[in-house]
């Protein structure tokens, strides 16, 4: 009979150890899990920080691209209001041009018309 308890103890002490193996094999396994848990969750925040940050940068551009079109949009107007002013000097220009032809041919007929009457006025007093 001792025996039969010799061996029964022996076989509960194995069972106790075989228990107490598995208990520490899960426990460090739920240790494991839990850091796992905790690092895939700093990769998250470390992730979504990221993304933020990306995103702030990606708005830096979009309002840097804002501003390039808002300054194109201006060079295009002005370029478009010098264009008009130049049409508009250049359709003066000719204005001037044909006034200043038309002033020269008065002037030349003028002149033409004052030889004519001093020869008439020298004819006359010749006379």
């Amino acid at each position: 009979q001792v025996e039969a308890l010799e061996s029964d103890g022996l076989t509960l002490k194995n069972e106790l150890s075989h228990a107490t193996r598995q208990c520490r094999q899960e426990k460090d396994d739920k240790d494991a899990g839990h850091k796992a848990l905790e690092t895939a969750q700093a990769a998250r925040v470390h992730a979504e920080t990221q993304v933020e940050e990306e995103c702030e940068k990606v708005r830096g551009v979009e309002r840097e691209l804002d501003a390039i079109r808002t300054q194109c949009q201006e060079d295009r107007q002005d370029k478009e209001h010098a264009c008009s002013a130049r049409q508009e000097l250049q359709e003066a220009l000719h204005v001037q041009e044909v006034l200043l032809k038309r002033v020269r041919e008065e002037r030349e007929e003028l002149m033409t018309s004052q030889d004519a009457l001093k020869i008439d006025a020298d004819a006359m007093r010749g006379e």
